[in-house]
């Protein structure tokens, strides 16, 4: 991967621990089951984290303790980096700034502000900065599709005690997104004659010039929205820990085993936000987050079910709602992020003897992201095989049908050891490619690594 996504990454992780949490506002793949998987956890991820992904897993129990411990990062690209730092190659200011170095011919750009019609003027500037401009426009253009770049790194300690659960889930999201302004691309500058000042357009596909006035200045300028932060970047971030109490209890029914459990959960984090100047560079974004920052707690509620019927109880099928309570944070400009209520459903199936599990998860709800305009709702599932107590192999898909710039992104993970002491890596891979300073990598990408103790 590019050394500028992975100081960026590394930057974030120090953010991550300063404000001792980590991860984001959409449901995130915590754990080594789901992350695993295709993200599915809703009836499969018990023990130390169905805190976080349905507390009614708690009600039943294959130990009395597990704890596990998981550092994780992950990043997505939508549209953003190669753009961002073509702009920031270019020097977007100081290009506009030459143009403003011609002298035009006095008597013609009245007339022209006049009578209408073009200036036609020659500057060796024009040879320098012509191709600049049309790159500057059509990178504007792409950035204005749709764009964003998200960094989540993360760490959890999780902890389950016969139908109780308990934990650190620290989550984070930092994501810019650059904000075009598209009805103002036009590079226009400002020209004094005779002591009037006039605004005069540059056509680089045409390379005429055309005089405009002040109204028409306002309403398509590059300038201006680069003046006014209509077209700029954007840095919004939330690095934050839930400290969940949670509990799951079963009841008989005539049906079959009804699983239900709720938590409530301890929500501390910080908060960032901050614009950029279009033309900074990627690895840069990070840069000066912490002087806009702001610390608030609050706290969070989750209820889930599992239902498995009597004459089928290899199959489970579940349903949690999290943040029900629509938890808050603050910015330190007076506005807030809001945790909308999250609903997601869930499958799973065990045969073989108990050596094998099928399971999947849906999003129900669609959930925010902090990228502007991008939704998440996944679906995805996978496979664990588990022949001993000590070795566990898994692998799944996963999609989000919100977003067709991620591809199908295969998951897979690996655990290996005793029950008291067991490693476990995972991982997840965009199955879409993009292009970044000269280089191939996926859209999305995530890697994990946990730390799982069980006893009794």
């Amino acid at each position: 991967m590019n050394k500028k996504i992975l100081s960026l990454i590394c930057v974030s992780g120090i953010l991550l621990g300063s404000a001792f949490s980590a991860m984001g506002a959409g449901f995130q793949p915590v754990g080594y089951l789901a992350n695993s998987m295709g993200g599915a956890g809703v009836a499969y991820s018990g023990g130390s984290n169905a805190a976080y992904y349905n507390p009614a897993l708690l009600a039943v129990h294959k130990y009395g303790v597990e704890i596990s411990l998981t550092p994780r990062v992950g990043f997505r690209e939508h549209n953003m980096a190669d753009h961002v730092d073509a702009l920031a190659n270019l020097d977007v200011q100081e290009t506009l700034d030459q143009l403003q170095q011609i002298q035009f011919d006095t008597a013609s750009l009245i007339n022209s502000a006049i009578n209408g019609g073009t200036v036609d003027t020659s500057s060796p500037i024009l040879d320098s900065v012509r191709q600049k401009f049309l790159t500057i426009q059509n990178e504007l253009r792409g950035l204005s599709a749709g764009n964003g770049l998200e960094l989540m790194p993360g760490a959890t300690l999780g902890v389950q005690v016969r139908n109780f659960g308990f934990g650190i889930f620290g989550m984070s999201d930092f994501a810019a997104s650059a904000i075009v302004d598209s009805q103002r691309l036009g590079i226009i500058v400002p020209v004094t004659a005779n002591n009037t000042q006039y605004y005069v357009e540059y056509n680089p596909t045409t390379n005429l010039f055309t005089a405009r006035n002040l109204a028409y200045y306002n309403a398509n300028s590059l300038q201006y929205a680069l003046d006014h932060q209509t077209t700029t970047i954007t840095m919004k971030g939330i690095a934050y820990a839930e400290i969940p109490f949670a509990y799951g209890y079963q009841l008989k029914t005539a049906g079959g085993n009804l699983d239900i459990g709720g938590s409530f959960k301890i929500m501390t984090g910080r908060t960032y936000k901050v614009d950029k100047a279009i033309g900074t560079e990627s690895g840069d974004l990070t840069k000066d987050i912490n002087d806009k920052k702001k610390n608030s707690t609050t706290f969070g509620l989750d209820a889930g079910v599992l239902f498995s019927p009597d004459k089928l109880e290899s199959l489970s099928l579940g349903l949690v709602i999290k943040n029900f309570n629509n938890p808050k944070f603050d910015y330190f400009d007076g506005t807030q992020m809001e945790f909308k209520p999250q609903v997601r459903f869930g499958a799973s199936f065990t045969t073989l003897l108990d050596r094998l599990t099928f399971a999947m998860d849906y999003d129900v709800t669609k959930n925010e992201s902090l990228v502007p305009g991008l939704k998440e709702q996944y679906l995805g599932g996978g496979v664990d095989f588990h022949p001993f107590s000590w070795l566990s192999l898994r692998a799944g898909l996963m999609k989000n049908l919100k977003n067709s710039q991620e591809g199908t992104i295969p998951t897979f993970g690996l655990g290996i050891g005793a029950k008291w002491f067991q490693l476990d890596v995972s991982g997840q891979y965009s199955g879409k490619e993009g292009s970044y300073d000269g280089h191939k990598y996926p859209r999305y990408g995530s890697v994990q690594a946990s730390f799982i103790s069980r006893w009794f």
